[in-house]
């Protein structure tokens, strides 16, 4: 499944997330919908990945992914997911490939917890 699918603007009014330029209230609007957003790391990565410019992606402006950008902090090589092996464009720290397989490595480590403690 897409992690577009998971997103919370998902079938939201686009304009939310392009507001005008010095417009903090409506800026703050949108960055709240993605504070709120399962996906948010996926969403800035392929904005990083396709130079997008412009909008609120994962909670950063254009003018915030372009100093991301700027620090070298893109998203640049293949990483190996540590739950499901999959091979994805990742940050030089990324470790799993979605917030489901995160989530699902999460549950598995609980579920190996309690047995250690039995």
């Amino acid at each position: 499944m897409s992690w577009k699918l998971q997103a919370i603007c998902r079938g939201m009014d686009p304009d939310i997330f392009f507001p005008e330029r010095g417009d903090p209230a409506r800026l703050a609007v949108a960055k709240s919908y993605c504070a709120q957003c399962p996906v948010t790391a996926e969403c800035i990565e392929e904005a990083m990945v396709t130079n997008e410019r412009s909008g609120v992606r994962g909670g950063l402006s254009g003018a915030e992914r372009r100093a991301m950008a700027r620090a070298k902090l893109v998203p640049d090589r293949k990483c190996v997911c540590l739950h499901c092996d999959a091979v994805f464009l990742g940050w030089p720290q990324s470790k799993i490939c979605s917030e489901k397989c995160r989530q699902e490595r999460m549950l598995e480590h609980k579920r190996i917890g309690r047995r250690a403690s039995r």
